[in-house]
């Protein structure tokens, strides 16, 4: 199909679908690169040691060198997130047992190698589904809704689509920000009355539940995977598409799609490409800022 898009969209889909270790080595290279160069992460000097390590592990024939430099993107990671501790989000501790997965793997005899990463991708994305959900029942303030609907209500997701819906939308968004910035000022713990919309209140709630019964599917979906080959795959992009109207988590969502990817075994490579254009797209999109009109 991509064959018939774009002309030299056919090998590229034949090297994303036959050369899963260097694909994958690849992306997790842009993905750390899009880590190191956004929010309070930026930095010079590891966003031009980023792309130096990754062109050495995609480039090289040498397992030794690739497991040194793979080794080498998930030791600036973890610099990263231990410099940044107490900020740091969940993926960006991911992403450095995803990059220990990967050298293990990139360590391995060919053939082996893709053996390996199979499993490491499957333990990661079932530890990673699995304390994601519990974390989220253990929280009142997820269960109850509060969480999605306070995006809502700042304008977060669907501001444009509720904006149609409810004329005096706007300036609900203004008030609620208005009073968010001014108890962030409150040198104690404070509490203002606001006007929460019914439509919003039961939006949020039904995400919410959305969200945690699509992870407690996929988790099972996870258990089994060999029976359902394609299906599962199908499963997860399905995933990163609802996380993606929901929430603006791109990194996180790469992370997601980047251990499908490396899940995929030889009756699943039809799905390969779909997953790198999924990343590529969640990557560039956090690179200019872009998302879909209907969603912010």
């Amino acid at each position: 199909m991509f064959g018939r898009l774009v002309p030299f969209a056919g090998p590229m889909t034949l090297f994303f679908k036959t050369r899963q270790i260097e694909v994958a080595t690849a992306l997790y290279g842009a993905i750390v690169f899009a880590y190191v160069g956004s929010g309070t992460y930026t930095s010079i000097w590891l966003g031009l040691a980023v792309p130096f390590l990754g062109l050495a592990a995609v480039a090289t024939q040498s397992r030794s060198v690739r497991f040194w430099a793979v080794l080498g993107l998930a030791a600036i990671m973890a610099g990263l997130v231990a410099a940044n501790y107490y900020i740091s989000v969940n993926h960006g501790f991911m992403l450095i047992w995803v990059g220990l997965g990967l050298a293990l793997a990139c360590a391995c005899d060919p053939g082996r190698d893709e053996v390996v990463l199979r499993r490491n991708a499957m333990l990661l994305i079932s530890l990673l589904m699995f304390l994601a959900l519990i974390q989220k029942l253990r929280s009142a303030y997820y269960i109850e809704g509060d969480l999605l609907g306070g995006y809502i209500m700042q304008g977060g997701i669907f501001y444009n689509l509720l904006g149609w819906a409810l004329p005096d939308w706007p300036g609900l968004v203004a008030e609620y920000r208005g009073v968010v910035a001014g108890l962030l000022e409150q040198p104690e713990a404070a509490s203002v009355a606001v006007m929460v919309p019914a439509a919003v209140v039961a939006l949020a709630w039904r995400m919410t539940m959305t969200s945690l019964v699509a992870q407690a599917v996929l988790e099972v979906m996870i258990l089994f995977r060999a029976r359902l080959g394609m299906v599962l795959h199908l499963a997860i992009l399905g995933f990163v598409a609802l996380v993606y109207a929901t929430r603006n988590e791109n990194l996180f969502l790469s992370v997601n799609c980047w251990l499908g990817y490396a899940m995929t075994d030889e009756k699943s490579a039809a799905i390969r490409p779909w997953y790198v254009v999924a990343i590529i797209y969640l990557l560039t999109t956090t690179h200019v800022g872009l998302r879909p009109w209907a969603i912010s």
